[in-house]
């Protein structure tokens, strides 16, 4: 995936009942790769639900890594195994 490439939400182990969960919290002051932020910064937001994909930050230390997305005019981020690219179509 690169910048501007359109994806979607897909079902994962971490996703819940209610659908994949987007977190709007900001990057922790003085740490780019550290996320800072609580439950109230998240939405759960239904599999297939399409999004912007901004860009894929490695964590140190974890087994997966963090993609930020632009959805609703909002920028977010989930989990990168909770995102697919779509499909572009040839004309």
């Amino acid at each position: 995936m690169k910048p501007g490439d359109l994806v979607r939400l897909k079902w994962t182990s971490m996703s819940t009942w209610e659908g994949v969960r987007v977190s709007f919290s900001r990057p922790a002051v003085g740490d780019a790769d550290d996320v800072e932020g609580s439950e109230d910064d998240e939405a759960p937001y239904p599999v297939g639900t399409v999004a912007v994909f901004l860009d894929t930050k490695q964590r140190t230390g974890m087994k997966w890594n963090i993609s930020w997305i632009l959805l609703e005019g909002r920028v977010g981020w989930v989990w990168e195994e909770e995102l697919e690219e779509m499909q572009q179509e040839q004309s």
